[in-house]
């Protein structure tokens, strides 16, 4: 029975939860350096910022607790920020900078998605994929790498409500 003071997923505010999610992560996660955490709301999955070109990805609904997943891809350097996609489904956008030739500071968006057998990511065409596989089952793939408009540096990050994204 839940009494009315408990502190339960239904009756946190998203402030609240964000507070308690990271008292919980300093304590759970003593050995990681966080520098930026997006928490996937329906899934209890946890995505941190865990090294300059690092995103790690803890499932807590994983029943076999399995190793976290780390990310990394040639074209995710000095990763700024996360947020997972709305509405569902794994997916996570990861704010970057990315030095060009010229030395000039660009913003991208790398896109990852899970993939499971029988349910695999797809990727948008001219994209150069990364899979990293967790486990018995879940692959990570980058599935589209987007540039912000005029290479500006990237400051906020967030998803269409809908979780929506142009093709």
């Amino acid at each position: 029975m839940v009494e009315s003071g408990d502190v339960t997923a239904e009756n946190l505010s998203d402030d609240r939860a964000k507070e308690t999610y990271a008292k919980a992560l300093v304590k759970l996660l003593p050995e990681v350096d966080l520098h930026g955490v997006s928490w996937h709301r329906p899934k209890h999955i946890l995505a941190f910022i865990s090294g300059p070109n690092h995103v790690t990805i803890r499932d807590y609904e994983d029943s076999e607790r399995k190793e976290p997943c780390i990310l990394t891809h040639e074209s995710q350097r000095d990763v700024k920020l996360l947020e997972w996609r709305p509405n569902g489904g794994r997916t996570l956008s990861v704010a970057c900078k990315h030095h060009n030739i010229s030395a000039f500071l660009l913003g991208r968006i790398c896109i990852w998605t899970a993939s499971y057998p029988g349910n695999v990511a797809s990727v948008r065409s001219g994209v150069t994929s990364g899979t990293i596989a967790r486990g018995t089952g879940t692959r990570w793939t980058l599935v589209d790498f987007l540039r912000s408009h005029d290479d500006e540096q990237i400051s906020a990050l967030s998803w269409s409500p809908d979780g929506r994204y142009p093709n």
